[in-house]
């Protein structure tokens, strides 16, 4: 599979256009450590990250109306479950961050039951 397809979608984006096309941009992609930086790979860790983190606050925000915990209340009784439910949003968010960045950031090829766990542990 090329990295190319995702690569050409992320450039036509008008955002990715208007800062490519900036001077200080320009001048900055002649250096190979911006070149090395600014790569498909990085991109897409830095966006399966942000997903990540919007999975954590959006599992949260859910427990707490299933648990009918009041969000913003700092003088809660509900502190234990509140902690719950802080906790199984953080284990979804990294569940979901581990298998996105192994099958679509790094592509691991591992898939034994033996060699997830290693890298499970790894991450």
């Amino acid at each position: 599979m090329s990295k190319r397809p995702f690569w050409s979608f992320i450039t036509n984006l008008f955002v990715v256009k208007w800062f490519c096309n900036l001077k200080l941009c320009k001048k900055l992609m002649n250096y190979k450590l911006f070149q090395t930086i600014f790569n498909c790979e990085m991109i897409s860790y830095l966006f399966y990250g942000v997903a990540a983190t919007v999975l954590n606050w959006g599992s949260y925000w859910l427990l707490c109306l299933v648990f009918n915990i009041p969000i913003n209340n700092p003088n809660s009784n509900h502190a234990l479950l509140s902690l719950l439910a802080n906790s199984l949003a953080f284990i979804i968010a990294l569940i979901f961050a581990f298998l996105t960045n192994k099958y679509f950031v790094f592509k691991s090829t591992k898939t034994s039951l033996s060699d997830t766990t290693k890298e499970f542990v790894y991450f």
